[in-house]
């Protein structure tokens, strides 16, 4: 609760910091001065920034020369890709399983397995205008990560032990003795977003924009459960497989901020932070099958679907380095090495459908676990 709290306050104050200036008409004064011939006509001075115009709202620090033209940028992600709420089985070290019953006795000693995070390639490519008028710009971004995550069980790690099966339908008899997961995400999200960049001091420039975010995120989980003696179940020893699905596909509003804090003309550091929400359709499935591995029969034990819409929170926050630099012809080149920090917010719509005792298990279960992803992104920008 306390981090959802601390989330939440991050995403009011990204808000309120992107909506701030955006709109803005007068500079703020500075204490090293340099008198413009402009500002002398109209009684105002203002200090020199860092590329040597004016310290004001109307001096942005990546137009070229003509005031307008084409943007374009790419970048190639290396992200750490995980989510809570996927534990499929547990390792007990105690084998006093029966009927419905788990551990009779000696109750569970075990540890929970889960499909690890892991490193992900992902691209991120936009195309853009900055406009002669004022000092606006707007693009349109898209974000590309595909992550896969394989994990096993089994009943060879302690003696006598069993491998107890979260997410099957039925309680194990006598548990079963390996299981595996694959979890696969296909992330993609497109925006669209108005800004305005523009210097408030001699080093620091800001761009405070707003727009609109498309999200479009698929997820399996694929789980195999070997060796399984259900109740009820006579003939044979069950392998039981299951496909769980989560189809993610909404749109909403996007806010955010872009600051730059430049050391001389050509090197800065930054900091980026944005906020979303989305309305989506949510589309969730749940199939399982069985095969009886003596009489080589098998069949659908399970099949559930549901469908709802949500509004789903989403923050994003970059901080790294950067190099510029500004040809005779106006044109600007610009690279950046930082890091990533993705959170969407209880994202994790799968859960188990049974009627076990086990924690997180039954049809009333409910799972509200983050999607979240952290790692390197490297850009290459180009205003010409």
């Amino acid at each position: 609760m306390q981090r959802k709290r601390v989330c939440r306050t991050l995403l009011a104050v990204t808000c309120l910091l992107a909506t701030e200036g955006l709109w803005a008409t007068e500079p703020p004064p500075h204490s090293v001065l340099e008198q413009t011939s402009e500002a002398a006509q109209q009684g105002r001075v203002y200090q020199t920034n860092v590329l040597g115009g004016s310290s004001t709202i109307n001096d942005s620090p990546h137009l070229s020369t003509s005031g307008a033209g084409l943007l374009l940028y790419a970048d190639f992600l290396y992200y750490f890709v995980t989510e809570g709420g996927l534990d499929y089985a547990i390792v007990n070290k105690f084998t006093g399983i029966s009927g419905t019953e788990i551990g009779g006795t000696d109750g569970i000693d075990g540890k929970t397995s889960t499909p690890a995070g892991q490193w992900n390639p992902g691209l991120r490519w936009g195309l853009g205008y900055n406009f002669a008028y004022d000092g606006w710009d707007m693009n349109l971004c898209w974000t590309y990560v595909s992550a896969n995550s394989v994990s096993t069980a089994d009943s060879l790690s302690f003696p006598s032990s069993t491998v107890i099966a979260i997410w099957d339908v039925y309680d194990p008899l006598n548990g079963a003795s390996s299981a595996q997961a694959n979890w696969r995400l296909c992330y993609n999200t497109l925006d669209l977003e108005l800004g305005r960049a523009y210097f408030v001091g001699k080093a620091l420039a800001l761009r405070p924009f707003f727009g609109l975010r498309g999200a479009f995120i698929y997820q399996t989980l694929h789980l195999s459960y070997a060796g399984l003696v259900l109740t009820g179940t006579k003939e044979g020893i069950v392998v039981a497989n299951l496909q769980n699905t989560q189809k993610f596909t909404g749109g909403g509003g996007r806010v955010g901020f872009d600051s730059t804090w430049f050391f001389n003309k050509h090197w800065s550091f930054y900091a980026r932070g944005s906020a979303s929400l989305v309305w989506a359709y949510d589309d969730i499935a749940q199939d399982e099958r069985v095969t009886d591995t003596l009489v080589g029969a098998h069949g659908k034990l399970l099949y559930i679907t549901r469908d709802h819409g949500t509004v789903q929170g989403n923050l994003e926050i970059g901080l790294g380095a950067a190099y510029d630099y500004y040809f005779s012809t106006g044109y600007h080149l610009g690279c950046s090495a930082g890091w990533d920090f993705i959170d969407w917010f209880s994202f994790n719509e799968l859960r188990p459908y049974a009627g076990s005792s086990l924690p997180g298990k039954g049809s009333n279960s409910s799972n509200d676990n983050d999607l979240q992803m952290t790692g390197f992104a490297l850009r290459v920008r180009f205003d010409f």
